[in-house]
């Protein structure tokens, strides 16, 4: 642990970043239930006092603190991205803590369902598919070659955990048949409140760019048809990871209620 006099003697933006690390490890080491040194860290961050900060947010929580404040997980969250904003660092993925140890698969609920994603380029945006997929009880996702990898770091990073939890592989569009019923979120289709969940299935999500392919079209409108997310805007769309989280927790709503209400799905 570097002392409060080391750290007085760096300069100002060395000294912010080793204050960025220390906060952040007192994040995680709160967040998993163990003791952290208050003491210390007050000290430490007693020492931006003697920095120009011009930033009255951060000023008014290291006032809090220096007035008796707890320094809580949140006051040393924001602090600490207070001070990414200082050394004109805007917040990105890697700027979040990933979650300490492994995720209770135990609590999981799990359908019959997968996602097939279909030329998905961006890492970020797998990842993100991946955490709601977790959340909405896919069984299994499945990814097109050309789909960004999972152990992509910027996937890993948005995924916070799930792609060790929700089983995933490679598959080519002809091995996709397999798990029909087969629908396709896309514009053009049948609204999101009017479509007709299958109780299993899998939906296939298109590339952010070209969305589904012809080939995946004609594969959907044979099954169960074309899934679209109405909106009021100007761009007509959304992000294919929101949209995916949208029709995910629709799906997963009415899945959790099929024993009460089985007449809601067609017969496949």
């Amino acid at each position: 642990m570097i002392t409060v006099k080391k750290l007085l003697s760096l300069g100002r933006d060395n000294r912010f970043r080793h204050i960025i690390r220390l906060l952040e490890k007192a994040e995680t080491d709160l967040a998993s239930g163990k003791t952290i040194n208050t003491t210390y860290l007050q000290s430490v961050l007693y020492l931006l006092f003697s920095d120009k900060i011009e930033d009255p947010s951060l000023q008014a929580e290291l006032e809090s603190i220096k007035a008796g404040s707890s320094l809580t997980e949140r006051k040393m969250n924001t602090i600490r991205h207070r001070l990414l904003a200082q050394l004109d660092s805007q917040p990105a993925d890697w700027d979040f803590r990933l979650p300490s140890g492994e995720l209770d698969r135990s609590h999981r609920r799990v359908f019959p369902i997968r996602i097939y994603l279909e030329d998905i380029r961006s890492p970020f945006n797998v990842g993100s598919i991946f955490r709601t997929a977790e959340s909405f009880g896919v069984q299994e996702i499945l990814l097109s070659p050309n789909s960004a990898s999972p152990r992509h770091p910027r996937a890993i990073r948005s995924a916070m955990g799930c792609t060790k939890v929700v089983p995933w592989r490679t598959a080519a569009l002809k091995d996709i048949d397999h798990y029909a019923p087969l629908f396709a979120l896309e514009t053009g289709g049948t609204p999101l409140g009017e479509f007709q969940f299958p109780a299993g299935g899998m939906m296939i999500v298109g590339s952010e760019e070209l969305g589904i392919s012809r080939e995946i079209k004609e594969k959907a409108l044979r099954s169960r048809g074309i899934l679209t997310i109405p909106t009021g805007g100007s761009k007509f769309s959304l992000n294919v990871s929101v949209s995916c989280g949208i029709a995910l927790c629709s799906w997963y709503s009415r899945l959790s209620v099929i024993d009460e209400e089985p007449a809601q799905f067609q017969a496949d």
